[in-house]
C-alpha cells in the first residue's frame, strides 16, 4: 500500500503544484525538524515515530482514497 501511495504522490502532486519531499527510511528525526521549522507542512507516514521528535502536523495510515 505504501509503495502505491509514493507511486500516486510523486504522478499526482507536481499536476497539482504540490511540492514534496520523499525521505530515505529512518528520516523520522530530520522530518520533525522540517516540520518544527515549518519547511513542510505535513509529513505523511505509516508510523507514529514522528511524535516523539516534536512534528507538528502528521498525517498517518494516508490511503489511496484520501483518507486516514
Amino acid at each position: 500500500m505504501a509503495y502505491h501511495l509514493a507511486l500516486m504522490v510523486k504522478h499526482t502532486f507536481p499536476n497539482e503544484g504540490i511540492e514534496f519531499i520523499v525521505s530515505p527510511y529512518e528520516a523520522d528525526a530530520q522530518l520533525a525538524y522540517l516540520s518544527r521549522t515549518n519547511y513542510v507542512d505535513y509529513i505523511v507516514t505509516e508510523d507514529s515515530d514522528l511524535i516523539a521528535f516534536g512534528a507538528k502536523r502528521i498525517l498517518y495510515k494516508l490511503n489511496t482514497d484520501g483518507g486516514c
